[in-house]
């Protein structure tokens, strides 16, 4: 892989192999996307710890100039704290400041003892924890915190008490802010500034994210939202025009489900600078929704993943001029009849239930590459005769790699099969969590274009006869934690052009496995 376009979180991963700080350093020169990849790395690792008990003076003997700070807050020992901080105000000017088991009435103590220090910092992680710190029995009911360096800001709540106060954040040049809380906390957050926003991140939140943000989001790119929604909350996309990339988990009441749902469609419709879309249901009631008028005026929409819907749609055409990836998972039709028509001249991968894939067209002059297929309760049979093979027949057989996986349905038959299928035009085959026989894999050896081959997690059926299976096209054969049914079989049965055998691996259990990789 290029290390030029490789994800920036791929790149992390590699640094994460850096053991000394100085080369994560000299790493985040090279250029914009290692440095996004570095720094959260050098952050971790560049992190002083305070907390009480420690020595002031070795403190103060600290040579090496540290860009973060994490504090260990505790209540019963706060003056042993303030001597710690008031050294790390004299000798430390952090970019970050972390902050552990917490208070908002204790968090605002130390706002006001160390206000000048704290407004310089660029990025604040703090963990309310209301199991190691208790209340305190003064103090305003509300309060602000200004913060106009603030650029990042994790904010966790692990509260179960009641008797929380209300903060106030004022950090009017905030880019990227990351909210998750209890079910139970009772502390009230608001934020007065959201106009330099430009990533929102909220997991298990309960409150009226209404309540939470005042005024409108002029530069908010990026929303990630998981929560029960309300009618006020739909109402807040209302107020992002640059949105471009959305993923909600929906969890809407029962008794209000399907208007919210049409709302919410609504309301994402006029988004219309999106560029990726991602819409799962988290309630027992899959969310009903009307895709036909959801995508229509996104005309930006590259990326869309729906999980857990249901889609009124009747016979229609679904037109995405631009869009790039589809997933469709756990995704069905209220007409089990309906036929769409897709119009995605650009669409390079689709992941989609093989039930699904008769009632999907595409034209022939489609750019479809890669296409992902949940085999779910359908045998391997049914699943490539009357679905699968069908579709690339109308899509132009252009599609050159096919993932086919059970997602969702985890009951394999080592012996299912398809029969008579003809030879398919793909390139790159992966079999994923499935049951198949060897019989079904030596059909393989008629696809003449197949150059890689990919079995992970599989069981395969050898009906008790140690026979082998040749694919002489095959450049590149991967193999992960697959059994034979024949469990006296050391032997994998399939071989490639170089002849090179693949010996089974025993397991604690004493079960055999076959895992290897060989290329041509």
């Amino acid at each position: 892989m290029d290390l030029q376009t490789c994800p920036v979180e791929i790149l992390e991963q590699i640094f994460n192999n850096l053991f000394k700080l100085d080369d994560l350093l000299n790493a985040a020169l090279v250029c914009r996307r290692w440095n996004l990849a570095a720094e959260r790395l050098i952050l971790q690792r560049s992190q002083v710890p305070i907390f009480a008990g420690q020595s002031p003076c070795a403190l103060a003997d600290v040579t090496r100039n540290y860009r973060a700070v994490r504090i260990y807050y505790r209540d019963d020992r706060w003056d042993e704290l303030c001597s710690l901080l008031d050294v790390c105000r004299e000798k430390f000017h952090p970019r970050a400041v972390v902050i552990y088991g917490i208070l908002a009435d204790h968090l605002n103590r130390l706002y006001v003892a160390y206000r000048e220090w704290l407004e310089t910092v660029e990025e604040m992680v703090i963990f309310m924890d209301d199991r190691i710190c208790q209340n305190l029995d003064s103090g305003p009911e509300r309060f602000t915190f200004q913060l106009p360096n603030l650029k990042r800001l994790r904010w966790s709540e692990y509260l179960y008490q009641t008797g929380e106060k209300t903060v106030i954040i004022d950090a009017p040049n905030l880019r990227k802010l990351t909210l998750k809380n209890s079910l139970d906390s009772t502390t009230g957050l608001v934020f007065l500034d959201c106009s330099s926003l430009q990533e929102l991140k909220c997991t298990f939140y309960t409150r009226q994210l209404s309540d939470v943000f005042d005024g409108a989001f002029p530069e908010l790119k990026t929303l990630y939202l998981d929560s029960s929604l309300i009618a006020e909350d739909v109402e807040l996309l209302q107020r992002m025009p640059q949105l471009a990339k959305l993923v909600l988990h929906i969890n809407f009441p029962e008794d209000s489900a399907d208007r919210l749902s049409s709302e919410l469609c609504s309301v994402i419709a006029d988004c219309r600078m999106l560029e990726h879309l991602q819409l799962t249901s988290t309630t027992s009631m899959p969310c009903k929704i009307n895709l036909t008028n959801l995508i229509k005026p996104l005309v930006n929409l590259q990326h869309l993943n729906l999980e857990k819907v249901t889609v009124a749609d009747e016979n229609t055409t679904w037109v995405c001029p631009v869009l790039k990836s589809m997933t469709l998972e756990n995704f069905a039709f209220i007409d089990n009849t309906a036929k769409i028509q897709l119009e995605a001249p650009m669409l390079d991968s689709l992941s989609i239930s093989a039930a699904n894939l008769s009632q999907l067209f595409t034209s022939n002059e489609s750019h479809l590459r890669e296409l992902n297929v949940d085999q779910d309760t359908l045998s391997l049979r049914e699943a490539f005769e009357t679905h699968l093979v069908p579709f690339l027949d109308r899509s132009g057989h252009n599609v050159k790699k096919l993932v086919l996986a059970k997602l969702t349905y985890f009951e394999t038959d080592p012996y299912d099969c398809f029969t008579s299928c003809k030879s398919l035009h793909i390139e790159t085959l992966c079999f994923h969590s499935i049951g198949c026989s060897l019989d079904c894999l030596e059909q393989l050896a008629g696809w003449s274009n197949l150059k890689e081959l990919s079995i992970i997690n599989c069981c395969i059926g050898t009906g008790g006869v140690h026979n082998t299976v040749t694919l002489a096209n095959l450049k590149r054969l991967h193999i992960v934690n697959v059994q034979l049914s024949d469990e006296s079989c050391t032997e994998f049965p399939i071989i490639g052009p170089n002849s090179e055998t693949i010996r089974a691996q025993e397991e604690e259990d004493g079960a055999l496995h076959f895992r290897n990789c060989w290329n041509h």
